[in-house]
């Protein structure tokens, strides 16, 4: 027997919130590293040099060792920021920069994607990324938080989300924008300096716009009913921030991460009842205590992120390839093959489609192949665990 996860969630009646989730949702490193020789070097700029040649972004996998998942990736026909090489795959992208001994510019950057931190961890991704550079025949100076993004997503009522809300906002910043979707509140944006905040309804965002469904493991749910929201509070620190609060490397966020929760929820922006008050008589809302106390810095791996990540991805290229067959029949049958009433058969239509496609494609085997390997070098997740599958 499995556990599965409740359909709906729903406030007891003496809550005025839940905690459903808190962590790291977006993180960029900086790394110093020492490159043993330019050995690396020489093989990014041959994959690079294929990339410009063939216009497309170039495959390759990196193997670490024997117990650990390889990297897939792909390597752009361009480099960025003052940085030569540009990797990128489904679990993060890399910046490296055409120089030996770390300087004043960071050697490498790393911008780790959100589903990556959910599924394995920040601890085991930040690792996988130390890891990644040796293996890549670099020895990591140090690494430091470049812009961290920590959040927590809280259950709420319906009645107490609503656009009234920017009269309650204390905060440090001056720029405050409320948005709508539909006309329906979907949330505030706050700042836009080395620290800035966002207030939003996580499920209709997710909806419109990122379609993280995965989330929904990490609630522990299904589906939000109608008199509920889940309302997730998302502080993004830059490095100048980070520096100023004493937070100048990896190891020191890891150890002080809830207090900088607290500063960002409690001192630089807060909700309260009566924002015209003297400070000292200002009260938080009910829901906004327990944001503030929310991030309990447990963050660990969510294995069912990944599975539930690779479905929905097989669902929408699914649905994309079988529109695509859908419209090619549409050209290809008769006017007089199909007539109103008619019901094809889904399964010898497809498989005429698909034959037909192939003589009309240039596409032969290697090329076929080709494509293949840089679409599994995007789409690729790493084993659980970042362990073999």
């Amino acid at each position: 027997m499995t556990n599965s996860p409740p359909s709906k969630v729903k406030l007891e009646q003496n809550e005025s919130a839940r905690v459903l989730a808190s962590g790291i949702d977006s993180l960029v490193l900086a790394l110093n590293v020492n490159w043993v020789n330019d050995t690396t070097f020489k093989q990014l700029s041959e994959l690079k040099a294929k990339a410009k040649l063939e216009k497309e972004d170039e495959p390759a996998e990196l193997i670490i060792d024997d117990e650990t998942s390889p990297w897939h990736f792909v390597v752009k026909p361009h480099g960025t920021g003052g940085y030569e090489w540009l990797l990128t795959s489904h679990e993060m992208g890399m910046r490296i920069g055409n120089w030996l001994e770390p300087h004043q510019r960071p050697s490498v950057m790393v911008d780790i994607r959100s589903e990556t931190l959910w599924t394995h961890g920040p601890q085991a991704t930040v690792e996988r990324v130390a890891l990644l550079i040796e293996s890549l025949g670099g020895e990591v100076q140090s690494i430091k938080p470049s812009r961290v993004d920590i959040c927590v997503d809280t259950l709420i009522p319906l009645e107490v989300w609503n656009s009234n809300l920017i009269q309650s906002l204390v905060t440090r910043a001056r720029n405050i924008n409320t948005h709508f979707q539909s006309r329906e509140l979907s949330g505030f944006s706050i700042g836009k300096g080395k620290i800035c905040a966002r207030l939003y309804d996580k499920p209709m965002e997710i909806k419109a716009k990122s379609n993280k469904v995965w989330m929904y493991e990490i609630w522990g749910i299904e589906s939000i009913d109608d008199q509920h929201r889940i309302i997730r509070t998302e502080f993004q620190i830059r490095r100048e921030a980070l520096v100023e609060l004493g937070l100048i490397n990896w190891v020191a966020l890891t150890y002080l991460i809830v207090p900088l929760w607290l500063y960002c929820a409690q001192s630089w922006l807060k909700i309260v009842s009566d924002a015209s008050l003297h400070h000292t008589q200002q009260h938080l809302i009910p829901w906004w205590s327990v944001v503030e106390n929310g991030f309990m810095n447990t963050q660990g791996g969510e294995p069912l992120v990944r599975n539930r990540s690779v479905n929905v991805d097989k669902q929408r290229l699914a649905a994309q390839a079988l529109g695509g067959l859908a419209s090619y029949l549409s050209i290809d049958l008769n006017t007089n093959e199909l007539k109103h009433g008619d019901t094809l058969d889904r399964r010898s239509h497809i498989i005429h489609a698909v034959e037909e496609a192939l003589k009309s494609s240039y596409l032969d085997d290697d090329e076929f192949t080709k494509r293949v390997l840089r679409k599994q070098a995007k789409h690729n997740r790493s084993g659980n665990d970042f362990k073999p599958e």
